[in-house]
């Protein structure tokens, strides 16, 4: 829930108001929803989402700090380990489940609500590397997520800019065409 929470925020924060749908599912023969799909800005009816899922592999990563507490290198090695096996897994779910072009982008996010466990996932070779590669999964955390959010929010601008100004072009010839008479009228 917490992951969640910050995801929203963010969301609420950098994106214009239904650039995003929540509990939306890819497919329509599945009850699967995504937390979160981002509207992709692009022109035409057809507007692919991108899929957004948080996960907080609390126990993991709790095993993990307490054997770096303990300077247990053993007991770290396991826990690592195991935290690379459980966001190898969310990954593999995130990508099975909401990953479906042309209804989404080609990618998903799965969103770490902390950076200190987006630096061990991070940390882990290879790891970020071989999500993105194998799932298509980009794994994000608090500091990289709203820099996405701001390239996406970029896109939605540019498409409203190049709206208007179609609308810009069609004003300014209907100008030409009134200045135009107007020189007649004078002339």
């Amino acid at each position: 829930g917490w992951g969640e929470t910050q995801v929203r925020a963010m969301l609420d924060d950098v994106l214009p108001p239904g650039a995003y749908d929540t509990n939306w599912r890819p497919r329509e023969d599945s009850e699967d929803a995504v937390e979160f799909a981002v509207i992709m800005p692009m022109r035409g009816e057809h507007r692919p989402r991108l899929p957004v899922d948080a996960k907080f592999p609390v126990e993991d990563y709790e095993r993990l700090l307490s054997a770096l507490d303990a300077a247990d290198p053993e007991a770290e090695r396991a826990a690592r380990r195991a935290l690379g096996a459980r966001v190898r897994a969310e990954a593999k779910k995130i990508s099975d489940k909401y990953i479906v072009p042309p209804a989404t982008v080609e990618f998903a996010v799965m969103y770490l609500p902390t950076d200190g466990l987006y630096a061990e996932v991070a940390r882990m070779d290879g790891l970020v590397d071989e999500l993105g590669r194998v799932h298509r999964v980009l794994v994000m955390g608090p500091s990289l997520f709203p820099a996405l959010l701001r390239t996406i929010h970029l896109g939605h601008v540019t498409l409203a800019l190049e709206q208007k100004a179609d609308e810009v072009r069609l004003l300014l010839g209907a100008a030409r065409t009134e200045m135009q008479k107007m020189d007649g009228v004078i002339d």
